[in-house]
């Protein structure tokens, strides 16, 4: 009992490594100690070494199930790994343990944040808060919710409160920096992330965060030197399902590499980072990999990891998911023998009331024509809608992805005043879903599948199109072919496409 309150002691004074050294004999030298074990416990988590202490609060429990610290130990640890139903179970046993201990109502509200039930955490929090005001889980996990709900400047005020509450939780000063970039407040924002690796040395986000900070402002150097440092602590990786993505995971490690031309660098880090249950990694890959299969299988697997990386901000990173609509247009002109435009408009955004729900529209117009003189006239117009995914709880372990493109070409060919051919249409659809299985939310079970066709397009009256002809060649049955100089010309003839002259 003493080495075990000693060591307590050193670890509130910051002197982990004596305490760690006071620890570990005294837990060899009694294995039964139930408290000793719990002081090694809090150090290890303190150190970043989350898997021991896990497995150190786990061997209280089993030993001792009436031990509502080994209970929330467990919970915790399983909340920041956002192994979200053990840490559910864990948390409810020790609140039914022990109701008024300080911080187990604030991080089971925190749960209620990571699992995307919003009116739950808020409920949840106004509970935490009435019961213990300076509860600093519950004030972090409270700015947390303010962040995901874009409100930047309460959830500041949030974090500053758990950070005098408790100037060494490493969460606070993570999600601090946070609110600081989201305030504009850059140099606040790196001072808090850096404050944030110092308490927590083995936690790579600090670093990806910075690195975000970096590659926004085109610090390309910075952002890289913050890529390799959140690379070489990738082993002791808690979670990433906070950090904001866009649809080309852009909160990759690779990223600062990618933006220097360095391919080949970009992706030996992706690949050395690669999570395979992180839909940064699957959507930074598909974007270096060629069209084909593997491209397509990256893609679709971050869109299921993540759906609501289609509302991402077409500007900065929010680094943490944020409510947001963003739209751009974009027009593409030219003329010379062939005159061509192309207009472009895209809209996409990110709704979060009760559940987050993410969109993304694309849609196109293009147009041509040959300008030379007496060489017919060649028009297509095209019109591409793409529909967004939806992500939409509870359960909070199931995500839905669904892609349904559809395009619509029509090319007409009045070559020499005798031959117009309609082009063919495409439409299709790809949905799937993800569901991350209880006890292993680092290996969700996947299923995506999908059906693309191509059709003519209708005919309405497919025998009154046969009795449309020309002076050229009354039967109405063209044959289109090709020169030496690439220009077509019409041949009547038993192949092509009869097509009234009005279409």
């Amino acid at each position: 009992m003493a080495a075990a309150l000693q060591g307590r002691a050193l670890a509130v004074a910051g002197r982990l490594d004596e305490a760690r050294a006071l620890l570990l004999p005294e837990v060899a030298r009694h294995p039964g100690e139930v408290e000793v074990a719990l002081a090694l416990a809090d150090v290890a988590r303190l150190q970043g070494n989350a898997d021991e202490a896990l497995r150190l609060f786990a061997d209280v429990a089993a030993a001792r199930p009436g031990s509502h610290e080994a209970w929330f130990g467990v919970g915790r640890i399983a909340n920041e790994k956002e192994d979200l139903k053990p840490a559910r179970g864990a948390l409810d046993t020790a609140i039914r343990l022990a109701p008024d201990a300080p911080g187990y109502h604030g991080e089971l509200a925190t749960l209620e944040v990571l699992s995307g039930d919003y009116a739950a955490a808020r409920s949840a929090f106004d509970e935490a808060l009435r019961r213990q005001p300076d509860d600093y889980l519950a004030w972090t996990g409270l700015g947390i919710l303010q962040l995901k709900m874009g409100q930047s400047e309460a959830a500041l005020e949030s974090f500053l409160k758990a950070g005098v509450l408790e100037p060494r939780f490493a969460r606070a000063q993570l999600y601090t920096g946070v609110a600081y970039y989201r305030l504009e407040n850059t140099p606040r924002a790196i001072e808090a992330l850096n404050k944030a690796a110092e308490l927590d040395p083995k936690d790579p986000l600090p670093y990806v965060m910075l690195g975000l900070i970096h590659g926004d402002a085109l610090e390309l150097r910075a952002a890289t030197d913050a890529a390799r440092a959140a690379q070489e602590r990738m082993p002791n990786l808690k979670s990433l399902n906070q950090v904001a993505n866009n649809q080309k995971g852009s909160a990759n490690v690779g990223s600062a590499l990618a933006a220097q031309g360095m391919e080949e660098w970009a992706r030996a880090y992706a690949s050395s980072s690669y999570n395979p249950y992180w839909a940064g990694s699957a959507l930074f890959l598909a974007y270096r990999n060629p069209d084909g299969f593997n491209k397509n299988t990256e893609l679709y697997k971050g869109f299921l990891l993540d759906p609501t990386v289609f509302g991402a901000s077409n500007r900065n990173s929010s680094m943490v998911q944020t409510p947001g609509h963003y739209g751009s247009v974009a027009y593409i002109g030219s003329r010379s023998d062939f005159s061509q435009q192309t207009i472009q408009g895209k809209a996409n955004g990110l709704h979060e009331r009760e559940h987050p729900l993410a969109y993304s529209v694309t849609a196109e117009y293009a147009d041509g024509h040959d300008t030379r003189p007496a060489q017919g006239l060649l028009r297509g117009a095209r019109h591409q809608s793409d529909g967004g995914p939806r992500r939409q709880g509870p359960p909070h372990e199931l995500g839905v992805f669904c892609s349904a493109p559809s395009k619509m070409s029509r090319q007409l060919f009045p070559i020499r005043r005798c031959c117009r051919m309609p082009a063919p249409q495409g439409q299709g659809h790809s949905p799937g879903r993800r569901y991350r299985l209880p006890g292993r939310p680092d290996q969700p079970d996947m299923v995506q599948g999908g059906r693309r066709y191509a059709k003519d397009p209708p005919r309405r009256n497919a025998d009154r199109r046969r009795q449309y002809g020309s002076p050229e060649c009354p039967s109405g049955i063209y044959n289109v072919i090709g020169s030496a100089s690439g220009s077509q010309r019409c041949r009547c003839g038993s192949v092509g496409r009869p097509v009234p002259p009005q279409l």
